[in-house]
């Protein structure tokens, strides 16, 4: 396995996209490696294991479009998907991916399956965040992350990105 050695002098990630096709292991926990994939000009699908880190990014409690506010005062629409997959969230995806400009979609595990009705996958590159959880979340949330694994090859690329990975022993 090929390895890419990133320094940091602040312990922030400086880059203008992420590594792509890879497994990422940015070692450090919020050194911005989610904020690379918000910020730049490239569409992005980013596929999370929890509501919690769509709500802390989208600052709201359903999905829809929220803005993204960044430390250095820059801003990105961001459409964010969790819960129930209803005709309103259906709606506003439809209006979101048509708009001109780069798209960002951030969603659960479990919606990335249903994102391919409304999005062109090899139009986005696809980020699977806290990679680690899929191994760990296997036994009870099998069904989303195999749906994480039926269709990450559909994308322009992908990076699997975790400050946690597994260590493995044999």
């Amino acid at each position: 396995m090929k390895q890419l050695a990133i320094k940091s002098n602040d312990g922030f990630l400086h880059l203008t996209d992420l590594p792509q096709n890879c497994i990422f292991n940015k070692k450090i926990t919020g050194c911005g490696g989610t904020t690379i994939a918000l910020k730049n000009n490239i569409d992005y699908v980013i596929a999370v294991p929890t509501v919690e880190l769509i709500i802390n990014k989208i600052k709201r409690v359903d999905s829809g479009i929220g803005t993204v506010r960044f430390k250095d005062g820059c801003m990105m629409e961001v459409f964010g998907i969790f819960g129930t997959f209803d005709y309103q969230t259906k709606k506003g995806l439809k209006e979101y991916v048509k708009k001109e400009g780069v798209k960002k979609i951030i969603c659960t595990y479990d919606k990335l399956p249903k994102l391919k009705e409304f999005i062109d996958t090899k139009d986005y590159q696809l980020l699977v965040d806290e990679y680690h959880s899929l191994l760990k979340a296997y036994s009870y949330r099998h069904t989303a992350i195999n749906g994480i694994f039926e269709n990450y090859r559909e994308y322009k690329s992908v990076c699997f990105m975790s400050a946690t990975p597994h260590q493995f022993g044999f």
